[in-house]
């Protein structure tokens, strides 16, 4: 059981490849490649089929509910460390919404936005880290 914790996958999603990587925790730093699928991604994909693709490349790396890093291109992603005037999680989800749009040129419907909590004040604010 605990070397199934020491599995984590490295997953880089581009317009023609799906790239996962299967690595083992050696120590704090040091990591160990075991494995390695590449799958061709044909222009016309649209979510499903690469949402399949990518569950059939994880599937022959033997994933098994392990933690996934996902890589994805610079130029559709965006991070951003925010302070919001709120600390009910409702809340927070709506202020994010609201202001996803603002930081990359896309209509609120295109985007797929989420946080996490790095703290509240006293005050009610909410110290997050925002992916759009």
């Amino acid at each position: 059981m605990q070397k199934n914790r020491n599995i984590q996958f490295i997953c880089q999603i581009t317009e023609n490849f799906i790239k996962v990587i299967k690595c083992i925790s050696k120590g704090s730093l040091k990591r160990e490649i075991v494995g390695l699928e590449i799958e061709t991604v044909a222009q016309d994909t649209d979510d499903k089929k690469l949402t399949d693709n990518l569950s059939h490349v994880l599937q022959r790396l033997g994933y098994n509910n392990n933690p996934i890093i996902l890589s994805l291109p610079r130029s559709q992603v965006t991070c951003r460390n925010l302070k919001i005037p709120s600390a009910a999680p409702q809340e927070i989800e709506r202020i994010v919404n609201l202001q996803a749009s603002h930081y990359l040129p896309y209509s609120t419907d295109e985007l797929i936005t989420s946080y996490q909590l790095i703290q509240t004040d006293k005050e009610g604010y909410s110290n997050i880290i925002l992916v759009i």
